[in-house]
């Protein structure tokens, strides 16, 4: 593996179809996955981009992008905390609610059963740790460590 400083975003099949959920994979470990960026992409033809360089973006006033982004970090900060322990597996539930959860091709309005695949019985049973990007305080992202069955 190259071990210089470079970055990928990329699309799959859904983006190169255009289809309206498609996410943006992002250095291969997340991904950007609101609003349909993965099908901005894919119209576009791309089907990925690498970034290699070390140089820095140069910025009209850095001292005040520094202290208004620790600001914003820190404002967001509190108001996450309560998510950070669930992430956005608290979403299925709430979205079952509204009648907003993807249940068959986004035909069926309920279910019945996302408590089962959303917070808290989610992180109780598969024991999930919220992951953070770098720079960000949300952690929305969850580790999980899957084991086999003991025979």
């Amino acid at each position: 593996m190259d071990d210089r400083p470079y970055g990928i975003v990329y699309v799959g099949p859904s983006g190169e179809m255009g289809h309206p959920i498609a996410c943006i994979g992002c250095d291969g470990h997340s991904v950007a996955g609101r609003g349909g960026a993965g099908a901005v992409m894919g119209s576009k033809k791309l089907k990925a981009i690498a970034i290699l360089g070390t140089k820095q973006v140069p910025l009209h006033n850095s001292e005040r992008v520094k202290t208004r982004s620790v600001e914003l970090m820190r404002e967001f900060s509190k108001r996450s905390a309560e998510k950070r322990t669930t992430g956005t597996t608290s979403a299925p539930t709430t979205f079952e609610k509204i009648g907003h959860l993807p249940l068959k091709y986004w035909v069926g309005e309920t279910w019945g059963k996302a408590d089962k695949i959303a917070a808290p019985y989610y992180n109780e049973i598969l024991h999930a740790k919220p992951t953070f990007c770098a720079h960000c305080p949300y952690g929305c992202h969850r580790h999980i460590k899957l084991e086999e069955p003991k025979e």
